[in-house]
């Protein structure tokens, strides 16, 4: 299965990206020297490449869909059920006498269908051409039923065959659509990926420019990272999204991402103060120690002020 290249919410990618790109425009010249295939219209493709993800239907807008489509569905089949007590009137007073014939409409396997789409459109079919049938429709006339009850069963019935199938093509086309979307948001990503893999030959050693091209952690390791963590509300224990985390001594800052979560890249071996700060919540400091391999775990805990 076909998966994202980034562990962190679409948006964000979008965002971190566009941050990225115009770290990317401001230093520039090293990266082109050192790979001629960024120079323009690389960072113009980056940016229609942003633009085309940030446009792409999302999950949410296929499911707010997909639940819509069945509503609509569902909202046929209430009709369905609802005309079938209707008829169900009419059939019995014409046919009180002739169960053989009550079955023929279909009254004695309606259980079947009346919670079961495909069952309720064959159903509906033929309790209308049964009461087409023109020795059965006379009876049914004299006894009450008129001929636009029983147009209203076909009308019915092409209503809820019509939605079942945009419904089930909808969810047919489901997979298809995420792989599209997914391929499109891993090679917006790859524009970024691409520049963070150059950044670590231009900067080899330099820890401050290494994390300000820093991408999202993904969702696999990734071997540079030796400093993370998690900000949450003390309160109720929920991710906190945009603190500020920086490691004094180095002036390198960075934020936590909408779960809470934030990472350093090659950092050198040493001992170092995290500070947090949100507004809105009291700072926090926490020591560490880098050692020359190895990642060091650093959560904090906010308190609202």
């Amino acid at each position: 299965m076909l998966e994202r290249a980034f562990g962190v919410p679409d948006p964000d990618m979008f965002e971190s990206g566009r941050t990225m790109r115009q770290l990317f425009l401001d230093h520039k010249a090293p990266f082109v020297a050192l790979d001629v295939s960024v120079d323009d219209p690389y960072a113009a493709d980056w940016l229609t490449s942003i633009e085309t993800s940030e446009g792409v239907e999302t999950d949410e807008t296929r499911t707010d869909q997909q639940m819509s489509e069945t509503a609509e569905v569902l909202e046929q089949m209430g009709r369905g059920r609802k005309k079938y007590i209707e008829m169900k009137y009419y059939i019995e007073g014409a046919f009180e006498s002739s169960p053989a014939i009550k079955n023929k409409f279909g009254l004695n396997n309606y259980d079947e269908a009346a919670n079961n789409q495909p069952r309720m459109i064959t159903f509906l079919k033929n309790l209308h051409t049964q009461s087409e049938v023109p020795g059965y429709k006379a009876e049914l006339l004299a006894h009450g039923c008129t001929q636009p009850q029983i147009d209203e069963i076909l009308t019915i019935h092409d209503s809820l065959a019509g939605k079942d199938t945009a419904q089930n093509t909808f969810i047919q086309e489901s997979p298809e659509a995420t792989k599209k979307r997914i391929t499109q948001y891993n090679t917006t990503y790859g524009f970024a990926q691409k520049i963070n893999r150059l950044s670590k030959v231009v900067y080899y050693g330099d820890p401050v420019m290494l994390n300000t091209f820093n991408l999202p952690e993904g969702p696999g390791p990734d071997p540079d990272i030796n400093v993370k963590g998690k900000a949450t509300d003390a309160a109720n224990g929920s991710p906190l999204k945009g603190v500020a985390v920086k490691i004094i001594g180095l002036d390198i800052t960075t934020t936590t991402n909408a779960y809470g979560n934030f990472h350093f890249v090659s950092i050198p071996a040493g001992i170092y103060k995290l500070e947090f700060k949100l507004t809105g919540y009291t700072t926090l400091q926490n020591d560490i120690t880098v050692l020359a391999s190895g990642v060091v775990n650093s959560n904090a805990v906010l308190t609202v002020v």
